[in-house]
This record gives structure tokens, sequence and C-alpha cells, in this order.
């Protein structure tokens, strides 16, 4: 039979990236492969099949020489690989996933719901109606070693958006703002809640992610 070889190359940066366990990412290099090279899954289902075809997972388990309940187990939605979107319940690999693997570059998985402000120049934190107690307080906790979670609430319009990207220009870091249009445009709202999921447990450097309209 067929096995998965025990070199986990290919997604080791998503290991460390993702804090994966040895068994997700044993099992996503399988699946990865599999994806891959479609000639890899056509001869596993033509040498085992036991009728005219077989699912992904009764696949992967011959794969992967693990049981299909320790495959299913993995696919479980509380499980990082399916959370964070790089692969779902069955077993379908996500295309921007097989991209970012492919190129070995995580922030590929981010591209289409994450853009960077790159304005120099922000509103000045006194044309707010923040209380200058509460701006300091934010600032404080955003330049804490520790990663912090703040919640702004107010009518549509009332500028919350300008205040979180001005708010954290003063406090020195850069905003990635999440392109929330993907929720409301016929898009795959879904796909980019587990991508923004998997972007938020990934430490980023000096920047803050500010995600628009999230209720």
């Amino acid at each position: 039979s067929i096995k998965a070889e025990k070199d986990f190359s290919e997604v080791k940066f998503l290991c460390e990236s993702l804090k994966l366990t040895d068994d997700e990412i044993s099992f996503l290099s399988c699946a990865y492969r599999l994806n891959a090279v479609s000639e890899l899954y056509d001869a596993i289902n033509y040498l085992h099949r036991r009728d005219d075809s077989m699912d992904r997972i009764t696949v992967y388990s011959i794969a992967w020489n693990r049981e299909e309940k320790d495959v299913r187990r993995l696919l479980n939605s509380e499980q990082k690989i399916v959370s964070f979107g790089l692969i779902d319940k069955d077993g379908e690999f996500a295309m921007d996933a097989m991209a970012c693997i492919e190129s070995q570059d995580l922030n590929i998985y981010f591209a289409d719901i994450i853009e960077k402000d790159k304005r120099k120049k922000c509103f000045g934190l006194d044309s707010f109606s923040v209380g200058k107690d509460k701006t300091e307080l934010v600032i404080r906790l955003l330049k804490n070693s520790c990663a912090s979670n703040i919640l702004l609430f107010g009518q549509s319009g009332s500028g919350k958006t300008e205040y979180a990207k001005s708010v954290v220009k003063a406090s020195g870091l850069n905003s990635l703002i999440y392109k929330n249009e993907l929720e409301v445009n016929d898009k795959d709202g879904d796909d980019a809640l587990y991508r923004l999921n998997c972007l938020l447990s990934v430490k980023q450097e000096n920047s803050v992610v500010i995600v628009d309209e999230a209720e």
C-alpha cells in the first residue's frame, strides 16, 4: 500500500506559525500531497476501492496509515486545521491553503482579506469624541507585550474605524484592516471568517488587526 512519508517539510512553516500538533501537521502533510498530486489520490482509490469509488476520509486514512476515526477526529470543526479554514470537515483542501503551502508563505493565505493601512497621516486623536483618559488606556493596552482585544461600540458612521486607525498610529504600530466586504458581496463569508480566526492566532509584530463591522 501507499503510505505517507514522515517528511513534513512542506508544512513545517505552518506548524511553527500556527502551533499545530504533531498529528495535525502529519495529517495536513499527507492531505496536501494527495491533493497536490492527483495521480497519487487516484492510485490509492484504484488499489484499495471496494466499490466504484471511496470518499476522501477513507483515502486519507489509507494514505495516512491511520483509522478513519482518527481522520474524522482531526476534521472536527473545533480542530485548528478546520477552524482556521485550511481544510473543511469533509476533507476538501482550501485552494488558498494549497497556494500558501506551495509558496511557503502564510501571507498568501490572508492576501484577499487583509490590507495594510499605508496612510502616513491619520486624524488627530483630539478630533474624536473619546475622552483623553480612555484613549491613553487604549494606547497602553496596545503597547503592552500581551495581546489585547478592544471593542469599539457606536453608531454606524460615528468614526470607530478612523479612531482605531488613528490610535494605532499614535501607538507607533501598523494597522492591518480586515476587509469585511467579503461577507456582504456574495463571497464566501465563512471562509473569510475562518481565515480571520487563523490570522488572529498568528503573532503580528508591531501590528494591530482592525476588524470593521465586527458584529
